[in-house]
């Protein structure tokens, strides 16, 4: 449907503008559970893989956008982290530009891939709210993150 997308039923009930004929029942709304603070990184992961998921997992469990059934998603964010920084790498020590036979500049493969690895690795950090534009997207708990909602007069 266009248009903006709509208010979670979350914010509606606190803020207290909730109407269940028209919104729907809080009930209804499909939760899952948390992955629990045990969960380890995956073992393809290397050190920048790992490093961000230590850095961005105890928070987005702790507000409630990871959940049990977002492992393997979060995961594969992580590994493309980790794809990105290994290009910079490469592409830093073999260089950005390569000349072929003829004279001419492009970008060596590396290059192209790393930059597809860009273009998804922004669209699953928006979808983990990673980005300040995408952050009123999520539905999180708020009695959990301690944030105060300004009630409607």
């Amino acid at each position: 449907m266009p248009g903006p997308p709509k208010k979670p039923l979350e914010l509606r009930i606190l803020d207290g503008s909730l109407n269940t004929t028209l919104h729907g029942r809080p009930e209804d709304v499909v939760k899952f559970s948390s992955p629990g603070k045990d969960t380890h990184p995956p073992d393809y992961l290397n050190e920048y893989g790992i490093q961000f998921w230590n850095q961005h997992y105890p928070e987005l469990t702790k507000i409630g956008v990871l959940q049990s059934t977002d492992l393997d998603s979060f995961a594969y964010l992580c590994w493309l982290v980790q794809k990105v920084r290994w290009a910079d790498d490469e592409c830093e020590r073999n260089g950005w530009v390569e000349e072929s036979e003829k004279g001419t500049t492009r970008r060596p493969a590396l290059a192209v891939q790393r930059a597809d690895w860009v273009r998804e690795l922004i669209q699953f950090k928006t979808r983990f709210g990673m980005f300040p534009s995408h952050r009123n997207e999520l539905t999180v708990n708020k009695a959990k993150t301690g944030i105060k909602v300004r009630k409607r007069d």
